[in-house]
């Protein structure tokens, strides 16, 4: 340093030269451990594409080729507000929903054999991560409406077989979708059997089926509900399309790909690759390690979701212990302070656990409402206590609070409370009456007017 120079100046140099050994340190240290990392990011890529080579969509016994199909014709033929308030149980059939039925006969019978399929795989370029291209559930969801629709027709007018193997088509049709390899799809099988459901209830509730039909329905929510897919293998297939993703993006620059998207690099590219490092400080500046880092939590949240999803599905009459869920949170919000990457990039892993929860307690709910509605016809009455039907006593595995069963006689009401006792909308009931399906659909016809009269004035 030149002599004579002002001491601030000096001292402004002496900063300078310090901050830039740091960052020339930093980046050194993390440069090294990248190198190291960036063959474990492209061995985990391989593995996650050897993975998914393995689901083919051409070959036969396929439900994707019969869904596809049935959401084009659904796309094409438009949608009607008149269609859904006859589904939602608003108003009588009209002649453009009988309309709507027989022109869309095609749709249901398509619904009703892709249920039969073996399988459910859609076209998907796998090594392009997540940014490959899904299918859109819309038309198909529009496909289900429309049977759906004509399956409560058909109930209404006494065609019940007809409509439980349409119901039974819908709801396989979402336990298909749910086999997917993505989260979304996992979600759209969810909206797909509660669509099934929605129409089920009604048959139930209004005392519409038989002692045969009922067992029909009895044995297959019981084997929907066992066979349902984990969401664990989901969010699993989920990491993996991420780790096709960073692998590509780490062929760049892993820091800039976050910063900058894949535009590349800019002016600023240093300096913002500079401050992911930083981020990364637990990896010891190592945005590849972190990552890495990343995928290793992932892989842990997996086992464990895993594991609580099989001790719940298991526990059909015991009570289950919350615990699991309250850990499993914590677990990860740790994971989330801790990795960079796993902040950014892990969905809400406890959100979709307890949707998935509350799904299959509205299976549980109805299959228990069947094995109820069955002991009344062939008792004469409602089991004056649900110890009666001792050996399928449910519990919600979200929150191992036991079912309410109240007993009025002519009618029984089967609650659920949810995880938040104050949120109405988060528990589930079902009342059992023995009204038959034309009574109850006026009911609740003349019901929703006297509402809509209330609200008007």
């Amino acid at each position: 340093m030149p002599r004579g120079l002002p001491k601030a100046l000096k001292i402004t140099f002496i900063i300078v030269a310090v901050i830039a050994g740091i960052i020339l340190i930093i980046s050194g240290i993390g440069a090294i451990l990248d190198r190291s990392a960036y063959h474990v990011i492209l061995a985990d890529a391989e593995d996650a594409l050897a993975y998914f080579s393995r689901f083919h969509y051409d070959d036969d016994g396929n439900a994707w080729k019969y869904y596809s199909e049935a959401a084009e014709k659904a796309d094409s033929s438009g949608s009607d507000r008149e269609l859904f308030r006859y589904l939602s149980g608003e108003i009588e059939i009209t002649y453009n929903t009988m309309k709507a039925i027989l022109n869309n006969l095609e749709i249901i019978e398509l619904i009703r054999e892709g249920a039969k399929q073996d399988y459910y795989s859609y076209p998907y370029e796998f090594e392009k991560g997540i940014a490959a291209e899904i299918p859109s559930y819309i038309g198909l969801l529009r496909a289900v409406d429309i049977t759906c629709i004509k399956a409560l027709y058909d109930m209404e007018n006494g065609r019940n077989e007809t409509a439980l193997e349409d119901l039974f088509g819908v709801m396989m049709a979402g336990k298909h979708v749910a086999g997917g390899v993505m989260i979304m799809d996992y979600m759209a099988g969810f909206s797909l059997v509660k669509r099934g459901l929605r129409v089920l209830r009604i048959g139930i509730a209004s005392g519409a089926f038989n002692e045969e039909q009922l067992e029909e329905i009895s044995e297959f929510l019981d084997d929907l509900e066992k066979h349902w897919p984990l969401l664990s293998e989901a969010i699993g297939a989920e990491a993996k399309r991420m780790r096709i993703t960073f692998a590509e993006a780490s062929a760049k620059d892993i820091g800039l790909t976050v910063f900058c998207g894949d535009e590349g690099v800019d002016h600023f590219g240093f300096a913002k690759m500079f401050i992911v490092r930083l981020f990364c400080w637990r990896s010891f500046f190592s945005p590849y390690r972190s990552l890495h880092t990343c995928f290793v939590f992932m892989d842990e949240i997996f086992n464990e979701l895993e594991r609580i999803e099989s001790n719940a599905m298991d526990s059909l009459t015991d009570r289950i212990e919350n615990k699991a869920f309250v850990a499993l949170q914590g677990k990860v919000d740790s994971f989330r302070k801790k990795n960079f990457f796993f902040n950014i990039a892990a969905p809400d892993y406890g959100r979709m656990l307890r949707r998935k929860m509350k799904e299959m307690m509205e299976i549980r709910l109805i299959h228990t409402s069947s094995l109820v509605a069955a002991y009344r016809l062939e008792k004469g009455d409602f089991p004056g206590s649900i110890e009666e039907l001792a050996k399928h006593l449910i519990v919600d595995f979200g929150t191992g609070k036991q079912l309410q069963y109240t007993n009025y006689i002519d009618s029984v009401i089967i609650f659920i409370p949810g995880l938040d006792d104050e949120d109405a909308d988060d528990a589930l009931s079902i009342t059992l009456t023995r009204l038959g399906i034309k009574q109850y659909l006026d009911d609740k016809r003349n019901n929703f007017l006297e509402n809509k009269k209330r609200q008007d004035k």
